[in-house]
């Protein structure tokens, strides 16, 4: 199986600004890769004056959610140890979202 790795820059953000630096982050990339009809819906995200586009689908959503607060458990749990998101995708044809 081929594999495309792209890395972003670091980022250092406070403990309050990580649930809404994911969920921008993690929309912006699904909304962009989604394949299909999707129902674009601009997020105002008020913490860094920014507007972000999610799919519109509240099975993506809550799944992206599901996802964000298992990683801030995960930090909270270990507060002194350097945490990082790596995001995995796959298409599959007729498949249901798989995170």
């Amino acid at each position: 199986m081929n594999c495309e790795v792209c890395q972003l820059k670091e980022l250092e953000v406070e403990h309050y600004e990580i649930r809404e630096v994911l969920r921008c982050i993690l929309h912006t990339i699904i909304f962009h890769r989604a394949l299909g009809l999707v129902r674009p819906k601009d997020i105002d995200l008020e913490l860094f004056e920014i507007t972000y586009v999610q799919c519109g689908d509240l099975e993506v959503e809550k799944k992206i959610d599901e996802k964000i607060e298992q990683f801030i458990s995960w930090v909270e749990k270990h507060p002194n140890k350097k945490s990082q998101v790596i995001i995995c995708l796959q298409f599959l044809c007729n498949a249901t979202f798989s995170f």
